[in-house]
């Protein structure tokens, strides 16, 4: 009679389970369907774009099935699944499906400006001068001429040796 009873409980209480996790989209042992995101950590630099997207169950949805949303858009800006790195710093990206979201956290880097110089190597004698021309990529400042120390004065690419010695 006891055996019965606990029977009878058992059947009850996974009928019970059943209805919450049906009610509240709750994982249960039934529950066949895996999400998962095409990437939980980016690192972009200003500017950058990336494309993310979201599996059910091993296959790609389409990415107006997803709600995207930026945790800060003056950071990361993020368009059916393509995020955009606005300025430095980190944010992150949720998408968010049947009751399920997920998360990348988007880390972006300031665009680095490179430098390089026409002449690499240059030797002068104590009065002569020479002209070096730097081309500036990735910004839209001018380069800035200093020395080292005394031994040559620079101005505007010109550089003049004054006495001996040497300079980077």
């Amino acid at each position: 009679m006891q055996s019965k009873i606990k029977q009878r409980l058992a059947t009850v209480f996974l009928a019970v389970l059943a209805v919450i996790c049906l009610l509240f989209g709750v994982g249960c042992a039934g529950d066949s369907e895996k999400f998962s995101l095409s990437s939980t950590a980016l690192t972009l630099t200003v500017g950058e774009t990336q494309t993310i997207t979201v599996q059910k169950d091993k296959e790609t949805l389409s990415a107006t099935e997803v709600e995207w949303e930026s945790s800060d858009t003056a950071i990361v800006k993020v368009v059916l699944g393509e995020v955009i790195a606005v300025k430095e710093g980190t944010a992150v990206v949720s998408a968010k499906v049947e009751k399920k979201t997920l998360t990348c956290t988007v880390t972006v880097k300031p665009i680095v400006p490179e430098i390089a110089l026409n002449i690499q190597m240059l030797s002068l004698q104590v009065g002569e001068s020479a002209l070096l021309t730097a081309t500036v990529q990735n910004s839209t400042q001018e380069a800035q001429w200093k020395t080292s120390n005394d031994c040559v004065t620079v101005s505007d690419g010109y550089v003049t040796a004054v006495k001996a010695g040497q300079v980077t």
